[in-house]
């Protein structure tokens, strides 16, 4: 039997996080990802989770936007809401801080660096 997240009783409440993209040429919104940790596996969202502690999540909503130097760059909007509250961060392409890439990349399907 497989270990389903909606079946296991976890003390730790869903984490649900959205990936957006837009800028470039064309001026583009795309959503690149989306998830709830209440539907995944317990090893997904516990994963999930720990690449949102380990990036320091609040410190860097705190220092967003984060802005690179040039026209038409792309910037993503990364949303994470949870127990602790609501954080948003905004980054240009060039800016996105590296503990941020592992979640990123998890978002865009796990393609690791691809796009951003």
């Amino acid at each position: 039997m497989s270990a389903s997240r909606r079946s296991s009783h976890r003390c730790n409440p869903s984490l649900r996080i959205e990936l957006t993209r837009s800028g470039g040429y064309a001026g583009l919104a795309t959503k690149l990802g989306e998830l709830d940790t209440a539907e995944l596996t317990e090893n997904e969202a516990r994963d999930i989770e720990e690449l949102v502690q380990s990036a320091g999540v609040p410190a860097l909503a705190e220092a967003s936007p984060m802005q690179g130097k040039g026209a038409d760059r792309f910037q993503y909007d990364l949303t994470i809401e949870g127990p602790e509250g609501r954080h948003e961060l905004a980054m240009s392409e060039d800016k996105i801080p590296d503990e941020l890439r592992p979640l990123i990349d998890r978002l865009k399907g796990g393609r690791p660096g691809s796009d951003a």
